[in-house]
């Protein structure tokens, strides 16, 4: 099969096109056929070495790619799913445990990594959900607002923050987003109530004060703010750190009035049902997906280099085969 992938860590330009063997199932497994895969930011830290180490015993070439959307080519001995070849599905690929990522013709997965692709959408809308569709769900489930409750999506332009934004909606929250003026428009047509200027986490935080002096019950920290966006919470409020860089002990003085809690999409990679309620949003019209633009997976330098360029308000998608 052919792929995308690196021997060596380095720039975009380290990507070119590899022949690899196909690989075969495995018990509980499914190999999928990739039609689309989504360059995500964890591609780039694959690609530049930043996860070197744990890579270190896997020989290269080595394959990116953590979202993809294809369909059954071969079910393996042993699912407990009824998968037929041929079905539509979409998944989630782990480099770093897989060794071959979703920049590929074939990816053989676990089947908890895998569910039925969402209806009405074309490959390359389908495969910007798996890993921002988690992270987004994982976050609105920590959090664990009441229905009628204020959030606070910081990033709500981006993929993951525009994902939380419509869960939020779903579930019944009140959205209040940052977001620059040329965005500001679009952030509502996602779903938030009202929008605040960006700036720095205390200038966020002051200005939903001065409109909600009571305070935010929630706060999705989607742009990584960090602990200047607490003021703008109430006591109890719960603040979601999506990065993993505000410890209990960066609270301060807020540590004993909020609850900190800390998303980590890991936790729902190869969990079947949430994988399944993301897809399931996509096909009723909760979640829809933005593609900033589409090229051949031969062109993935390119779209590494346009999504370290920073900017974007949507996935930029590989069509593969």
């Amino acid at each position: 099969m052919r792929a995308i992938g690196l021997v060596e860590f380095g720039p975009p330009e380290v990507l070119h096109p590899v022949d690899l063997p196909d690989p075969p199932t495995r018990p509980a497994t499914v190999r999928v056929r990739v039609r689309a895969a989504a360059v995500n930011p964890a591609d780039t830290y694959l690609r530049s070495g930043a996860q070197a180490a744990a890579l270190a015993s896997w020989p290269p070439p080595w394959v990116p790619g953590m979202e993809v959307v294809g369909v059954i080519d071969t079910v393996g001995a042993g699912t407990r799913e009824a998968w037929s070849v041929g079905q539509p599905v979409v998944a989630v690929v782990s480099p770093l445990q897989q060794h071959v990522g979703g920049y590929s013709e074939l990816v053989v997965l676990p089947e908890t990594q895998v569910a039925p692709a969402p209806a009405r959408l074309d490959p390359a809308e389908a495969a910007t959900l798996p890993m921002a569709g988690l992270a987004a769900l994982l976050t609105v489930d920590q959090l664990a607002l009441g229905r009628g409750s204020t959030i606070v999506v910081t990033g709500a332009a981006g993929v993951l923050g525009g994902y939380v934004t419509q869960l939020a909606r779903e579930r019944g929250w009140q959205v209040i987003a940052d977001a620059a003026p040329r965005d500001a428009a679009a952030v509502r047509r996602l779903g938030a109530d009202e929008v605040v200027a960006r700036g720095s986490g205390r200038d966020v935080a002051r200005r939903i004060r001065q409109r909600h002096p009571g305070g935010a019950d929630g706060i999705a920290d989607v742009a990584d703010l960090g602990p200047g966006l607490l003021p703008a919470l109430r006591d109890g409020g719960r603040f979601a750190d999506l990065h993993g860089r505000t410890p209990s002990a960066a609270l301060g003085r807020d540590a004993a009035r909020v609850d900190l809690v800390a998303p980590i999409v890991s936790d729902y990679i190869g969990r079947a049902d949430k994988l399944r309620s993301v897809s399931a949003y996509a096909s009723s019209g909760v979640l829809v997906p933005r593609i900033a633009e589409t090229v051949p997976a031969v062109r993935a330098a390119q779209a590494h280099r346009r999504l370290e360029r920073g900017g974007l308000r949507g996935r930029i998608v590989l069509t593969v085969g």
